[in-house]
C-alpha cells in the first residue's frame, strides 16, 4: 500500500488528503496581487458607465468634504466680511463728523483737517479688517483646488479609457 503525508493530521493511505478534505497548494505573494493595477479596469460600454457613475460619486464625496474645510476655515472669513462692511457702510459718515468734530476742537484745527484726519484713520482701519477677510477666505478657497486636481486626474484616466476602446 503507497502511503503518502503530506503534513500533520494526514491520514495514512489516502495520498495528499487530511482528514478534512484535499490538501490546499500553497498560495505564493504574487498569486494574490495582480500584475497590473487597471487589469480589472472594464472595458465594455456598460463597465465604463458604472467606473463613471462610481468615479462621480468619489468626486462629489470629495467636493462634499473639501466644501466642508472651506466652511470650518472660511467662515471667519465671510463673517469678518460682513461685520467691517457693515460697520464702514452705516456708522461712518456719523462717526466719521463726530471724531471730525472732536479733533478739530482738540487740537484746534480747521475743520476740514480734522475731517481728513479722520476719514484717513478710518479708511486704513477698514482697508486693514477687510485684508484680513479676504486673506481667509483665499486660504479656505484653496481647499477646492484638491476636488479640482482630482477631478482632472480623473477625466484624463477616463479619456485614456475610452480612448482604448476605440482602438
Amino acid at each position: 500500500m503507497d502511503q503518502k503525508q503530506s503534513g500533520i493530521g494526514d491520514h495514512p493511505g489516502i495520498g495528499g488528503r487530511n482528514r478534512i478534505g484535499p490538501v490546499p497548494e500553497a498560495k505564493t505573494v504574487t498569486d494574490s496581487v495582480p500584475p497590473n493595477a487597471y487589469s480589472k479596469v472594464r472595458t465594455g460600454a456598460a463597465g465604463i458607465l458604472k467606473d463613471v457613475l462610481r468615479l462621480t460619486d468619489l468626486q462629489l464625496q470629495l467636493l462634499k468634504i473639501d466644501l466642508t474645510e472651506f466652511w470650518q476655515i472660511g467662515k471667519v472669513g465671510a463673517v469678518g466680511a460682513c461685520i467691517s462692511l457693515v460697520v464702514l457702510l452705516s456708522a461712518l459718515t456719523v462717526l466719521l463728523f463726530g471724531v471730525s468734530d472732536a479733533v478739530e476742537n482738540y487740537f484746534n484745527l480747521s475743520g476740514d483737517i480734522s475731517k481728513l484726519i479722520v476719514a484717513s484713520v478710518a479708511l486704513v482701519f477698514g482697508a486693514a479688517i477687510l485684508s484680513f477677510s479676504v486673506n481667509r477666505i483665499t486660504v479656505a478657497g484653496s481647499k477646492l483646488q484638491r476636488s479640482q486636481a482630482e477631478f482632472t486626474e480623473n477625466l484624463v484616466w477616463l479619456r485614456s479609457i475610452l480612448s482604448k476602446d476605440e482602438d
